[in-house]
């Protein structure tokens, strides 16, 4: 999608340390999670994505907010994330950044990190703060850092795909997939054909279900069309958009 800027386009956490982190550990786990996660070094030239090696430069920053008003730590903090989130690459990189905050001397407060939402969603997001809690903790004891087993490396998960996309059976229902393809679909319409494409300019309704439906809908439908309930919502989806193309 043509974005304003898709450098920008990312998600970011802003965790607290109540007890204070070190940065010199923090610095270590996040070098263990670069390593461990191939994805979290990947870069796009156009249509090409690859990732790169495990560099020694770390794309971590620290700012020191000692003797800082509450008021004024908000603002710098508010200030340096927004940096942060501009300061993402596709092509060059990183696509990952963490600024910590210090309160006080040596310990870090806050940690933010930044990611570019080609890298992260919200499963991956569960995956990798339960990482890096896990190796915090093992190099806090002077132990080795256990991650759990890397499963299929993306590497290695691209070039299956690859090798499946070339495979008989797939190129058995390439003549179906082009047909489907090839068919005139009918376009939503657009209230703003040259409106603004961002999230700024996003409206958000909000409908509730009463009792009785959601009754309905979560216990009801399931148990008489033997679906569940996200069978259910694709399906009123698919009306929908029906009702709305004539398609």
């Amino acid at each position: 999608q043509e974005f304003a800027d898709q450098h920008h386009w990312n998600q970011a956490v802003l965790l607290e340390l109540p007890n204070g982190g070190e940065p010199a550990l923090i610095e270590q786990v996040m070098k263990h999670l670069l390593a461990h996660h191939d994805a979290l070094r990947l870069r796009f030239h156009n249509t090409v994505q690859h990732y790169v090696p495990l560099e020694e430069t770390l794309p971590i920053a620290w700012i020191d907010l000692t003797g800082m008003s509450e008021a004024e730590r908000s603002k710098t903090i508010e200030s340096e994330s927004t940096k942060a989130q501009t300061m993402l690459n596709l092509s060059d990189g990183p696509l990952l950044r963490a600024v910590g905050f210090c309160f006080e001397t040596g310990k870090v407060s806050r940690l933010l990190i930044v990611i570019h939402h080609l890298l992260i969603d919200a499963v991956s997001w569960r995956i990798l703060l339960e990482d890096f809690v896990t190796a915090y903790d093992q190099l806090r004891r002077s132990e080795t850092v256990p991650l759990p087993a890397k499963t299929t490396s993306y590497q290695q998960w691209s070039k299956r795909l690859t090798e499946w996309a070339q495979s008989e059976a797939i190129k058995a229902d390439l003549p179906y997939w082009l047909e489907q393809s090839r068919k005139a679909a009918p376009h939503l319409s657009l209230d703003f054909a040259d409106g603004a494409n961002t999230v700024a300019s996003a409206q958000t309704i909000s409908l509730s279900l009463n009792v009785e439906e959601t009754t309905t809908l979560l216990q009801e439908v399931p148990s008489v069309y033997q679906t569940q309930i996200t069978d259910a919502l694709l399906t009123a989806l698919a009306r929908a958009v029906t009702r709305s193309t004539g398609g």
